[in-house]
């Protein structure tokens, strides 16, 4: 694993900000590798550049691959986990802010309709 956090800033002054870069990163998962249950109190978007994986979000399940994406806001317990025959490698960016979470639902609302019109 790769990973950058901002440490210019303490935490306190990052979640009082409008939105705050928190950290980013890259992984390579080994077979079935799994992250989690884990609670966030930042906002996390994975972008999924190879390979499967699970995610367990709010009593669902979603199944992913390359080119797939995934949001998981603050406050929510998650647990993820990498496909035992073709493991997933991705990359992530986090994070906070008091508006930080309407930002991060606009941006994906957005990107989502980008591709429904590119497909």
């Amino acid at each position: 694993m790769k990973e950058y956090k901002e440490t210019q800033h303490s935490i306190h002054y990052k979640s009082l900000s409008d939105l705050s870069f928190y950290s980013a990163g890259y992984e390579k998962c080994k077979p079935s590798y799994s992250y989690g249950p884990k609670y966030r109190n930042y906002q996390l978007i994975h972008f999924v550049l190879s390979g499967e994986g699970t995610l367990h979000i709010n009593e669902q399940t979603f199944n992913l691959k390359q080119g797939d994406a995934f949001l998981i806001p603050s406050g929510k317990i998650s647990y993820y986990k990498a496909s035992a025959t073709n493991p997933w490698c991705y990359t992530w960016i986090s994070f906070l802010g008091i508006n930080s979470q309407n930002y991060i639902y606009q941006m994906m609302k957005k990107l989502m309709i980008f591709i429904s019109f590119t497909i």
